[in-house]
């Protein structure tokens, strides 16, 4: 029997001075950011915070399948590599290219790796000798420091309200005692799976230019996971957005999409989100 969801805080949740400084929309947010996080772990932690649980679930349960094309092969015997759609994977490894939008500190990482972990030690899964690549984007540098330690094999500093196509959306950043945070573009066709937890809202993350990027990033038959709190669905233009993407017509953001699925889940104490999955056409 499944619990009833609480959305009782009506999506606001128990709001530090900093959170309510996030959700400013005139606060600077790459130095409130840059400010939070040495404390941002924390405080989410004390208001359960569930999205990254939740979206690595959701990873997982498409890893299961055997959906994606254009998946990178290397053969064993000869290490030598080709691009092929896979339909049998018990002896080859598989280089999954994921983008951790808006990746913050490397929360969803952290659940990914270890759920992966997991799923791996007892199921057929570890067949599969996914070799995952995990890339990281975010506004913060500060935030994303806590990343390397997390699985993060590329991180770049991005303004998600911008175009993170061309290059100009883009900072190289360097740490001490870090790697250096990398300067680059996302070419189109570049990611097998996108995910996006609890970046956009009206005040961080507004739904354009954003996911028709997104979407472009995509690899053919990639899948797109987002999060987005309930209340903020029904404001800033993304239901508009998503029923684009679920309309599907010639020329519009929705031309390359296959299919929009929406459910919801339970995002902090007392917040309802809604889990959007958003598959790309092979």
């Amino acid at each position: 029997m499944s619990t009833a969801l609480d959305n009782s805080n009506e999506g606001h949740g128990k709001a530090s001075a900093m959170h309510a400084a996030a959700m400013d929309k005139k606060t600077d947010k790459q130095a409130v950011y840059n400010a939070w996080a040495d404390k941002y772990d924390q405080e989410l932690a004390e208001n359960n915070y569930m999205a990254p649980k939740a979206v690595a679930k959701a990873v997982l349960a498409e890893l299961r399948g055997d959906k994606f094309v254009d998946i990178q092969m290397v053969t064993e015997e000869s290490n030598s590599e080709v691009t092929t759609t896979v339909t049998d994977c018990t002896s080859t490894s598989r280089d999954l290219e994921i983008l951790d939008a808006g990746c913050g500190t490397g929360l969803f990482a952290e659940e990914f790796f270890r759920m992966l972990k997991e799923e791996e030690e007892n199921t057929a899964l570890r067949a599969k000798q996914l070799n995952v690549h995990m890339s990281g984007c975010d506004i913060s540098p500060e935030m994303m420091k806590y990343c390397f330690q997390r699985g993060y094999h590329r991180l770049d500093v991005v303004d998600m309200n911008k175009s993170m196509i061309l290059p100009n959306s883009f900072e190289s950043v360097s740490f001490n005692n870090y790697n250096t945070v990398r300067n680059g573009a996302y070419p189109p066709n570049s990611f097998h799976i996108i995910t996006v937890v609890g970046t956009f809202n009206g005040s961080h993350v507004k739904p354009t230019p954003a996911i028709p990027e997104l979407m472009k990033m995509l690899k053919p038959g990639g899948v797109m996971l987002l999060t987005l709190r309930t209340d903020a669905l029904r404001e800033h233009g993304f239901a508009e957005v998503l029923e684009e993407l679920k309309n599907g017509k010639s020329g519009g953001i929705g031309e390359e999409c296959d299919k929009v699925e929406i459910e919801q889940f339970q995002f902090l104490v007392g917040v309802v989100a809604e889990l959007v999955k958003v598959w790309k056409k092979k």
